[in-house]
This record gives structure tokens, C-alpha cells and sequence, in this order.
């Protein structure tokens, strides 16, 4: 199964009462989840003892809010040493508010073996479609049947499958990011060296960005993510 070939990393700060849901879409879906949480409460942190006997999830505790970069590093350095994760080929990240369909990864991975071998050669990162979780009420997802490979620039690291063997040859994300910007940097790093990043059209993903709320406007439909102050710093 292709799904055998990936294991994920979530990053959690304070989740809420849903984490349970995103957790389970996710474990259900590949080889082995890992939990990093970034020093949350004790009340959020109950939140994650309903999941944390699951068999195929881990989770770590930090002692306090360590940045989204440092988090994901302690899970990639993870996956590579454990020794039953050694083979896996394919490392999953995503936020706590990420939820996925059950096939998830088979479309995705399905569709990366249908292309041909130059195109999956240079193939660094998949990224899903992915749709704001506020507005989703509002509108129905926007489904295609386009099974193939669109390459981006750039894509958000969470539902990105990364190769593990390009961290292991142009490193981990960068660690001057706390939390911003860093997927920009790992995209445009592994295209520095050749690698390409592709859309899967046909595979979505409910996703949520900060507090977006549309706006209409005379001639444009604006979307505006109203990011707490704290994310503005960072950002």
C-alpha cells in the first residue's frame, strides 16, 4: 500500500476538543503519526490523552512553545532514527486544524507513480488542493478529476509530502523561522538544487487560516485571514 510508504508529523499548540478528528484522519490514513506539542496548557493538553493510546501515534511533550520549524526538525530527526520508520519514503506535515479524506495519500502517491520516471525523479514535494475551513460552509469544495502533476513555486507545509531522502540531502527547515515563511524558504531551497514541487488537483484537504473572512467588495471578492498579533509579529 503507498500509504505504508509515509509517516506524518502534526504540530500542536493549545488544540481544541476537534484535534481528535484531524488526529484520527490522519492515523488511520498512512504508517505512523507523530504529535509534537509545543507546550500547551493543561487544559488543551487533555484534549490529546483521548488519542494518545492509539498504536500507530507518538506523542512528544515540549516544556514550552519551541516555533513550528523547531518542532517539525524534532519530528523529521525522529522518523529517520526510529528504527521501524527507517524505510518509509515519503514525511507528511501538518497543523493541527488539517483534516483529510481516507484516501489521502494513495490518490496523491497514485498519482506521483503514474507520471513518468523524470518527472517523479525530480519531484521533491506534493501538496493537496486545499480549501479554507470557514468559508467551506459557504461554498462547496471545488473538485476535479485532474490526476496529474501541477508544479507551484511554493506550497504550505501543512498536507505536504516531503521525500524524506531531500531532507537528507539539502537539510531540515530552516530554524530562523519561527513559524512563518519557512515553507517558502524549503520550497525555494530544494528548487535551488533541481527539485520540483507539484499540486495534486484531485486530492483536497479542509484547512484552516487563521480568522478568514470574505469580503465583498464592487469588482472583487476579498479574502482577509485577521492573524491574531502575535502571528503578525512573525509574520
Amino acid at each position: 500500500m503507498y500509504s505504508d510508504q509515509v509517516a506524518s508529523i502534526m504540530v500542536t499548540y493549545n488544540p481544541e476538543s476537534d484535534i481528535s478528528s484531524n488526529v484520527k484522519s490522519i492515523s488511520q490514513s498512512c504508517r505512523h503519526l507523530l504529535i509534537i506539542d509545543n507546550g500547551s496548557n493543561q487544559a488543551a493538553m487533555k484534549n490529546l490523552q483521548h488519542i494518545q493510546n492509539i498504536d500507530n501515534i507518538t506523542i512528544i511533550y515540549n516544556d514550552k512553545n519551541m516555533g513550528l520549524r523547531y518542532a517539525l526538525n524534532q519530528g523529521i530527526h525522529f522518523i529517520i532514527e526510529t528504527q521501524g520508520l527507517m524505510d518509509v519514503e515519503w514525511i507528511a506535515t501538518f497543523d493541527q486544524d488539517s483534516c483529510i479524506q481516507s484516501n489521502f495519500f494513495s490518490t496523491m502517491l497514485e498519482t506521483y507513480h503514474s507520471a513518468v520516471n523524470n518527472v517523479k525523479n525530480a519531484a521533491a514535494i506534493l501538496a493537496p488542493n486545499w480549501f479554507e475551513e470557514k468559508l467551506y460552509a459557504k461554498k462547496q469544495l471545488q473538485k476535479t478529476e485532474l490526476k496529474e502533476l501541477r508544479e507551484q513555486k511554493t506550497v504550505i507545509t501543512s498536507g505536504s509530502l516531503v521525500k524524506k531522502s531531500v531532507f537528507q540531502k539539502i537539510g531540515l527547515f530552516e530554524e530562523e523561522y519561527f513559524i512563518d515563511f519557512l515553507d517558502i524558504e524549503f520550497c525555494l531551497r530544494a528548487r535551488s538544487y533541481g527539485y520540483k514541487i507539484y499540486l495534486i488537483p484531485n486530492v483536497t484537504m479542509l484547512h484552516h487560516l487563521g480568522h478568514t473572512e470574505e469580503h465583498k467588495l464592487p469588482c472583487a471578492l476579498v479574502k482577509a485571514t485577521n492573524h491574531n498579533y502575535i502571528r503578525r509579529y512573525y509574520i
